[in-house]
């Protein structure tokens, strides 16, 4: 299944919905077939989901939600926000990736990412029983997608679970997300999740690290810039966020960091045409 701009600007979306909290969710879901003359609805998202999307939390503090949307089960993950996630964003060591009955060896991952996937896997795997189970839908397809750390776990998700189901359709969108695995792991990402997306907006720092020497991007990359979408250029958008970086000491007012923000990426995406 292609997706088209509405069904990834909507990921987005999601995944600025994924910062907010259960209450605010909860309230807004409540009203969303509730019409609204004249009054735009805060999270018109929310219209697009077919259950209440209630943000789960780790015990390390892994963030994400799990609905239904347009019939695939979608997973959002939340991006980096407590000094948890910063942690773990540190921890760099690569650590092997266990994927069960799976006797591929060398497939290492990012040890902070991994930590915190580890701890959701199974109720993750939960969720998508019980929508495997569901004979309302007919065409079973799982969508992971998140912002920033969360475009991290969506990564790990498409690929863990693309193994471990391999007659199901995987989807992956990321945004802002940073390098995940080895040279291994972008192979069987490849092999088992058939649509990947991955955005960076403008000059967004994040997707730059972890370094490329032990850790790689998976495909599917678009880079927004200048109100257009363009295939990735490597090594120059290092090159170019170092010399914007550079530029923004010496009072010239460029701030990167603003552009790793998921509400530019949302609102760029919508300027370029989504």
């Amino acid at each position: 299944m292609e997706f088209g701009n509405n069904e990834l600007l909507d990921m987005c979306r999601m995944c600025s919905l994924c910062y907010k909290n259960n209450e605010t969710i909860e309230e807004n879901y409540a009203n969303k077939d509730r019409e609204t003359k004249g009054v735009e609805k805060k999270y018109n998202i929310l219209d697009k989901c077919c259950s209440i999307p209630i943000i789960k939390t780790s015990s390390s503090d892994c963030q994400y939600f799990v609905t239904i949307y347009n019939e695939m089960l979608l997973i959002c993950f939340r991006g980096t926000e407590s000094t948890t996630d910063i942690l773990k964003d540190l921890n760099i060591i690569r650590t092997e990736f266990n994927i069960p009955n799976y006797n591929k060896k060398q497939l290492y991952v990012h040890g902070g990412f991994y930590s915190q996937f580890n701890d959701v896997h199974e109720f993750i795997n939960k969720d998508i029983l019980e929508y495997l189970d569901n004979d309302e839908y007919k065409t079973k397809t799982i969508l992971f997608t998140g912002h920033s750390l969360g475009g991290a776990l969506a990564t790990l998700g498409a690929c863990y679970f693309g193994v471990v189901y391999p007659s199901i359709l995987i989807n992956c969108v990321t945004f802002g997300s940073p390098r995940v695995g080895c040279n291994q792991f972008i192979k069987v990402f490849a092999e088992h999740c058939n649509n990947s997306y991955r955005f960076v907006n403008e000059n967004d720092p994040v997707p730059s690290f972890p370094s490329s020497w032990r850790f790689k991007h998976v495909k599917g990359c678009s880079w927004i810039n200048n109100d257009k979408i363009l295939n990735e250029i490597l090594p120059w958008r290092f090159w170019r966020f170092l010399k914007n970086y550079c530029l923004s000491c010496v009072g010239y007012g460029y701030n990167a960091l603003e552009d790793h923000y998921c509400a530019n990426y949302i609102n760029n995406l919508s300027d370029a045409g989504f």
